[in-house]
């Protein structure tokens, strides 16, 4: 089984508190790195702006298309 294969079929087994633990386990991860490699958060504003409309725009996309 394929890496991918293996944890898509390890997710669908994740109830909604598990899935919002991992949104804390990522959020803290990426302030993490921010932590660790300060130029990360050298950027203007609008870069991250933008990763988030382009996230959010592909995930409501998928949950509500599909």
């Amino acid at each position: 089984m394929k890496l991918f294969e293996w944890a898509e079929s390890r997710m669908r087994t994740f109830t909604v508190l598990d899935m919002g633990i991992l949104k804390v386990c990522l959020v803290f991860f990426a302030l993490t790195l921010a932590k660790l490699w300060p130029g990360v958060l050298a950027l203007d504003w609008y870069w991250y702006g933008g990763v988030f409309a382009v996230s959010y725009v592909w995930i409501m996309g998928r949950m509500l298309l599909r």
